[in-house]
């Protein structure tokens, strides 16, 4: 992985056994989403284009058809038959790009786009060993699996509406192992996981770096890279409930905060913060924070703010019919996010107990280039 920031969408979750209390951060988580980092995908007053070749690490030949892609976007594209590829229109601001091809392990680049009108980045894929064990399929293996996809489902997509309409294209490529302990699940895949989030309107490609997940503590750790495809709408009404579907899971998720927060607009949007203690935040008391103070909020530059707090905070969501709280830390004190609500180390924000966006998972995410409907004009 790059030595810069290491962003993964969203998505990244810290597991911390044995805790009972979910421990989740997904921004992608997700990570997630993804976890990866990025500038919002509009209000720019230039792009920039991203050029290069993917070749094999050992040969130095061409690698054609390989993916590169923004990390936690829409933004994609592959190689020609020269291993060249071409990404426009990419705005000021900073990505993983990652390049993937079957039978090559992936690699990702953390690359900041700011003066520069063109980036110059190359990629050496190293072919991926694959050792083969004799596996004697059985009934009872195979109804093992299925259970444990299930609860693998549960973990990764959320047990809500949104991920009951969220289908498996490809489920036969995860494995899953009991490596931890009898306890912990833990999920892998060689190949590229598919799936059509028919809430939202989005086929979603996941790399999936890292599953784990404590049936006991409840502690979760999931890392995994993202390509948002838009599906295709059948007719005008499909379109509709998917823009409806998506701006529900925007209101009051972890990223409209920090957006928010971002442009000065929290409370407008409805969030009310607190911090003290998680006993405190819990019975529902803590000491107010004013999001403009500047012990709690800081611009650092044009396209980074720093968010800072000790011990614990609450985050109270209440606007258009919704509502939700939600316990968080950050390790180290602060974390660093940009005006797309991206955390450049998103496994510094852990969310604690079952509050709104410890449910968040990744049939809930949305790409960094989301853009909410504007507000009907009164």
């Amino acid at each position: 992985m790059p030595g810069a920031p290491h962003t993964l969408m969203r998505a990244l979750t810290p597991l911390r056994f044995p805790v009972r209390p979910l421990l989740i951060t997904i921004s992608t988580v997700l990570l997630a989403g993804a976890v990866l980092a990025g500038t919002p995908l509009q209000n720019t007053d230039r792009s920039h284009v991203l050029r290069g070749r993917v070749v094999d690490a050992v040969t130095n030949a061409p690698l054609a058809f390989a993916n590169v892609f923004l990390a936690g976007t829409t933004r994609g594209t592959s190689t020609d038959t020269l291993g060249r590829y071409v990404l426009a229109g990419i705005p000021r601001g900073s990505f993983d790009v990652v390049a993937s091809l079957v039978g090559y392990e992936l690699n990702a680049e953390h690359e900041r786009f700011g003066t520069a009108d063109t980036i110059l980045l190359d990629f050496r894929l190293r072919a991926r060993i694959i050792q083969v064990e004799e596996v004697q399929a059985t009934g009872a293996s195979r109804n093992d699996w299925r259970e444990e996809l299930s609860r693998f489902r549960d973990q990764f997509l959320g047990t809500d509406d949104i991920a009951a309409d969220c289908v498996f294209l490809n489920p036969g490529v995860i494995e899953f192992e009991r490596t931890g302990g009898p306890d912990i699940l833990t999920a892998r895949s060689d190949s590229t996981i598919r799936i059509d989030n028919k809430a939202l309107g989005y086929r979603l490609q996941i790399h999936l770096e890292e599953f784990h997940w404590s049936e006991r503590g409840g502690g979760l750790l999931t890392r995994q890279f993202v390509l948002f495809s838009p599906l295709r709408a059948e007719n005008n009404g499909q379109a509709s409930r998917w823009e409806e579907t998506r701006a529900q899971a925007y209101r009051g998720s972890k990223i409209h905060f920090l957006r928010s927060l971002f442009a000065g607009t929290s409370r407008p949007e409805g969030f009310t913060v607190y911090h003290g203690t998680v006993e405190e935040l819990r019975r529902g008391r803590g000491h107010y924070q004013p999001p403009d103070a500047p012990e709690f909020f800081q611009h650092v530059g044009p396209d980074l703010a720093r968010l800072s707090f000790p011990a614990c905070a609450r985050v109270d969501y209440r606007s258009s019919g919704s509502s939700g709280s939600s316990i968080i830390t950050l390790q180290g004190g602060d974390v660093m996010f940009d005006a797309s609500g991206s955390v450049l180390d998103p496994h510094y924000i852990t969310v604690l107990d079952n509050g709104a966006w410890a449910r968040e998972r990744v049939s809930r995410l949305l790409p960094i280039d989301y853009q909410p409907p504007a507000p009907a004009a009164r």
